[in-house]
């Protein structure tokens, strides 16, 4: 009999015992039903008059119920008083973390460690922490020791193998997704995470046959689309095609080159995609037609996400589509932000500091506006700011800001053609940057997205684009210190 089942028949045969009514509220967490599991919790700390343990178990559902509040205030006493249970520390390292207070989460798995040094899931707890923080080199010693305890376990062989590709222990991580694998097979995040490994290692042909394995996550499914109709597999055919967008702008504006490959093999082409991107899209020759998400769609045979393109068409660093400009802005749109954009004597400087503050790696990825100042400083260039949303207030006067003149993407591809060069961290505007041919320099974390690869200065996916990079994590002066120093070379 499974524990599932075994929870259900003790509550059925004993629904006053606080121990049947707390596996029951076990049971409900498993399954992710936090409402459930926090009332059965709650009937469990009535019954045995303030069971810690049980007491724990709610501030954890409140904590994953987004009421931080009330589960601090249940746990303090927790964690302010002497403990000497292991579980405990445990249970509440995991509920500091949900409530982002990673070094009072570090604090109770370290004293969990203490008193049960053998536990491996203490080390893997710890691991992933430590990982959080940036700490890789400690990540990877906790996780070993996992390991050490535990040699079978696949998330834990995951993560460590994701902590030595951030290390740039590339061989090691394969090694180690591999093992992983092997034990879980049919896991799709740790395919995922494989893929993003070989691609960052340059395994195009491997890399993008494992990424094809996203479509199979669970949080991945808000990307894909209900036709019931087959998916193209790169068979040619004069059938009626929809492309449809997947993940985020620069995503889109990164693979949409592959549409004239699918063109080539006979297909008839619709593009879906995000609102935003739609005008500049209609530029693209050729296609039966551009579609928004909100849009109802013409008749059609077959579909295909857009990131699968690279993988059907065996994409190698040699054959990477790199006909670059393969996008570009509308000349009513070029001579309105000519005009806006005309000085007299300095080189014209696009700037973009911050991506998407949702996206999973934008702690990585962004820079603080305050970087910056050294190479606003300098002479002989006027800085036009490409920085939308939240981020965009933190710049200053030494900024020309356009914003109230851009709508969309043919308007900021307007903007960009306008400018002489573009300085941006990796986002949305690096991609539509380097599509058009814009000269773009690129700053990059000391362990970037997969695209970019490992210590080149240059893309095979954007001839125009030069990549500068973090040379110790978390280091951006040394990055802008370079660009600033490459700033005075420039001839005027």
């Amino acid at each position: 009999m499974d524990r599932d089942n075994q929870s259900i028949i003790e509550f059925r045969e004993n629904p006053e015992r606080d121990e049947a009514i707390f596996k029951l509220g076990q049971y409900y967490e498993d399954k992710g039903l936090f409402h459930r599991a926090l009332k059965c919790y709650q009937r469990a700390i009535d019954k045995s008059k303030g069971n810690p343990i049980y007491l724990i178990k709610k501030a954890k559902m409140l904590a994953y119920l987004n009421c931080h509040t009330e589960a601090i205030s249940l746990i303090q006493p927790l964690s302010e008083s002497e403990h000497h249970d292991a579980f405990i520390h445990s249970e509440l390292s995991l509920i500091y973390k949900k409530l982002g207070q990673t070094e009072e989460a570090i604090r109770h798995i370290k004293e969990a460690v203490f008193l049960d040094s053998k536990n491996p899931q203490y080390y893997l707890q710890l691991g992933d922490l430590f990982h959080k923080k940036g700490y890789i080199n400690e990540a990877i010693l906790s996780y070993k020791q996992s390991l050490f305890y535990n040699d079978n376990n696949c998330i834990t062989l995951n993560n460590l193998a994701i902590s030595c590709k951030d290390n740039h222990q590339l061989e090691e991580a394969i090694d180690n997704f591999q093992r992983a694998l092997s034990l879980c097979p049919d896991e799709p995040y740790i395919h995922f995470n494989y893929a993003q490994c070989l691609l960052l290692s340059g395994n195009m042909t491997e890399g993008f046959k494992e990424y094809e394995w996203r479509l199979k996550k669970d949080d991945y499914k808000n990307y894909l689309r209900d036709y019931q109709k087959p998916y193209w597999r790169g068979e040619y055919s004069n059938s009626t095609i929809v492309i449809f967008a997947e993940q985020g702008f620069g995503d889109t504006i990164h693979f949409v080159r592959y549409i004239n490959l699918v063109k080539e093999r006979g297909l008839k082409v619709i593009l879906l995609c995000h609102e935003e991107l739609k005008e500049l899209f209609m530029a693209l020759q050729g296609l039966q037609g551009v579609y928004s998400f909100q849009e109802a769609l013409p008749e059609f045979d077959l579909q295909c996400p857009i990131l699968s393109l690279p993988y059907i068409f065996k994409t190698t660093l040699d054959t990477i589509p790199a006909k670059i400009p393969y996008l570009t802005a509308r000349s009513d749109k070029i001579n309105k932000f000519k005009e806006l954009t005309e000085t007299k004597g300095t080189l014209k400087i696009g700037l973009t500091w911050a991506g998407n503050p949702a996206h999973e790696d934008d702690l990585n990825r962004s820079i603080s506006f305050d970087y910056f100042y050294p190479l606003l400083s300098l002479k002989g260039f006027t800085f036009f700011s490409l920085q939308f949303g939240e981020a965009a207030k933190c710049s200053d006067e030494s900024l020309i800001d356009l914003s109230s003149h851009i709508k969309d993407f043919s308007d900021t591809a307007g903007l960009i053609d306008s400018l002489d060069f573009i300085i941006t961290v990796d986002t949305a505007i690096a991609h539509l940057a380097g599509a058009m041919g814009k000269e773009t320099w690129l700053l990059l974390p000391y362990t970037p997205d997969w695209r970019w690869m490992l210590n080149n200065s240059t893309t095979p996916w954007y001839p125009t684009v030069r990549l500068f990079r973090q040379v110790e994590r978390g280091n951006w002066q040394g990055v802008i210190k370079e660009v600033v120093n490459r700033c005075k070379q420039l001839k005027f």
